[in-house]
């Protein structure tokens, strides 16, 4: 019986890179069919613009949320 090691050792480093690049090329695809069918065009286009889009109401760190909330607070004495 064959032991794992020495199987892994008759495969050779070229197998196990072009296993990388199938997997790789397998999960790219499978995020842009995600992307642009699964999701839609409509989320595409609303997805694209976010980063120009104001947004003043409400900043998205929620550390900076917090900070003008504690800076009302009664100091410590």
């Amino acid at each position: 019986m064959m032991r794992l090691s020495d199987i892994i050792s008759k495969v050779g480093a070229s197998t196990f890179i072009q296993i990388a690049l199938i997997l790789f090329f397998t999960v790219f695809v499978g995020v842009l069919v995600y992307a642009y069918i699964l999701l839609g065009n409509d989320a595409v286009k609303k997805f694209s613009s976010m980063p120009l889009d104001d947004d003043d109401a409400q900043p998205h760190d929620p550390i900076q949320r917090a900070a003008p909330a504690q800076a009302d607070a009664a100091p410590l004495a």
